[in-house]
């Protein structure tokens, strides 16, 4: 018991140390005036990690409301954009954000990939069974002697019998 609490306060204080912000920068104070319009701005970019697919200027959760109120915090006292979307990154994942970075393109790209992957294989498979096929001309002239063939040899296993 007393390895599980010592386990659980060590991932805590290292989870504190990882979204440490750190100096905010110096910023024009033109840039600090628009605390409600960055602090908006930067809230519709985060997800609500309460709400699927909400944003959290969307959203009217209590997680939604306190990181409202950290996003101003965070504003007023001067950190730039990137600072705080790293902070709310290093504190909730990479799940915090709307939209995935520009690293993970892959996932956005992947589907459509494979969509026009799978519709190339199958319109040759289609193509290659259209140019197998048999040609009914060849088929008409080659019935009457297989089917007589065949009529003969039942007719005979049946005489037989």
């Amino acid at each position: 018991m007393l390895q599980w609490l010592l386990l659980l306060w060590i991932s805590v204080a290292s989870a504190e140390l990882d979204t440490t912000i750190g100096e905010p920068p110096m910023l024009d104070s033109s840039e600090i005036v628009d605390v409600e319009g960055r602090s908006y701005a930067l809230a519709k970019i985060l997800r609500c990690p309460v709400c699927q697919g909400l944003s959290v200027a969307d959203s009217r959760s209590d997680a939604a409301v306190a990181m409202k109120d950290r996003i101003r915090e965070l504003v007023e006292m001067g950190y730039s954009d990137e600072q705080i979307i790293d902070y709310f990154v290093g504190r909730y994942g990479e799940f915090t954000l709307l939209k995935p970075k520009y690293e993970h393109w892959f996932v956005w790209i992947a589907p459509i990939v494979l969509a026009i992957l799978g519709v190339g294989i199958v319109v040759a498979r289609v193509r290659s069974q259209a140019s197998t096929t048999v040609d009914p001309e060849e088929t008409k002239s080659a019935s009457p002697n297989d089917a007589s063939k065949y009529r003969q040899q039942i007719l005979a296993e049946l005489e037989e019998e």
